[in-house]
């Protein structure tokens, strides 16, 4: 019964990961803008993700050099600052409250002739 209880346990692992990737991820084009974020991140951010649509990435994280009409410059920072499987620890600061300490990591994703960034904001527990 132990081993069965185990082999459920790491066949739910895919399923937990991805859930909770999808948690603390956001979406930017290459100029920054939002154009995704999962419902929970926005919560903690203290607003709506439906309000964080359009907004710089820098308005949540002041650290990320992504800035409007400079998306060459973005793809070579991104690339610099971030090569695949690394995280970052940043000030994530919410709308309202206290600025906290975030993981955060970026991917580069490219969809026919369009480029995004996804972002994994993770806050660090004060714990830790």
């Amino acid at each position: 019964m132990e081993v069965f209880q185990h082999l459920q346990r790491v066949a739910a692992l895919p399923q937990n990961i991805v859930e909770k990737a999808t948690e603390s991820m956001l979406v930017t084009d290459v100029n920054g803008h939002i154009w995704y974020v999962a419902s929970a991140l926005a919560r903690l951010a203290g607003t709506t993700a439906g309000r964080m649509i359009g907004t710089p990435i820098s308005k949540l994280l002041p650290d990320i050099q992504i800035r409007s009409f400079t998306p060459g410059y973005n793809m070579a920072w991104v690339a610099f600052n971030y090569p695949p499987i690394t995280r970052r620890q940043l000030v994530f600061e919410p709308r309202e409250g206290q600025p906290m300490l975030a993981d955060v990591s970026i991917s580069t994703v490219c969809m026919g002739l369009s480029h995004w960034f996804v972002l994994h904001v993770d806050p660090v527990d004060a714990d830790d």
